[in-house]
């Protein structure tokens, strides 16, 4: 296919700067890096950090003047490669996830898993992929269309929410003697390794995992933003960069697991 020279993007400089939908040039891929045209792209929670006072986002790059590109969790199609890349042919499809590498794998514990936040897009695929791996689900958030969505339609055995039945600022805590004798260890994994997300790619292929979503457009995400700020969103929500029609997004998103089968 013809590479664009332009693409269009949501970006922001500044923490607090309005979102702004604007041209940028279409590099080159460096010889250890390959060019992907983004098909969908997702809304994450963490696209609202620009209005956080923490500087978030801008530390990870060392105040550096640069715009930064809102909107991560791509599935796309490989278009060119640099000369170094040998594994990765143009023409193949591939996901970007949010961070740049992972480590190995590891190890969890069995039989009941709590799911913190289970009404993102992340959360409402890791209560399925745990309930496929033969988990017991508590699912948490907030809100009763999102307990009806998990408790009928995704598989969560039991739903707590928070507005109503967890206390602010939660601690864990665990007995000292039968964390030694039964051998526990008690983590907080931020993401999944390599070997997560080859699993978790496979689960899709074999029809086990629905993706609950709403679409729009990138040039309009003020209402989707809008709603994941309230708490408000059940499920992934999607962008398409490349159309204008939402139906025609609600359409092709049935393609998007094709692209890793």
């Amino acid at each position: 296919m013809s590479i664009p020279r332009e693409r269009y993007a949501q970006m922001y400089k500044s923490n607090n700067d309005p979102i702004e939908y604007k041209g940028v040039p279409v590099q080159k891929p460096a010889p250890d890096k390959v060019l992907i045209n983004i098909k969908y792209t997702g809304v994450c929670h963490t696209d609202l950090h620009k209005d956080c006072p923490l500087r978030t986002k801008q530390n990870l790059i060392g105040g550096l003047e640069v715009y930064l590109s809102g909107f991560l969790q791509s599935a796309g199609v490989v278009v060119t490669i640099g000369e170094l890349v040998e594994e990765i042919k143009a023409g193949v499809h591939a996901g970007i996830k949010w961070f740049n590498g992972s480590c190995g794998p590891a190890n969890f514990a069995s039989q009941t898993i709590a799911i913190v936040d289970a009404g993102g897009g992340p959360g409402s695929l890791g209560v399925q992929y745990a309930n496929a791996m033969g988990f017991r689900v508590i699912a948490i958030n907030t809100g009763s269309e999102t307990q009806e969505i998990f408790l009928s339609t995704l598989g969560a055995e039991e739903f707590l929410d928070f507005a109503k039945g967890l206390p602010l600022k939660a601690r864990i805590s665990a007995e000292v003697f039968l964390t030694v004798i039964e051998m526990i260890t008690i983590k907080g994994p931020y993401a999944g390794n390599r070997l997560d997300t080859q699993e978790a790619i496979d689960f899709v292929a074999r029809g086990l995992i629905k993706v609950p979503f709403k679409g729009g457009k990138l040039s309009e995400p003020t209402q989707l933003l809008q709603l994941l700020k309230k708490g408000k969103n059940s499920g992934r929500y999607v962008l398409d960069p490349s159309v204008s029609s939402i139906n025609r997004i609600l359409g092709r998103f049935s393609d998007l697991a094709s692209l890793f089968m």
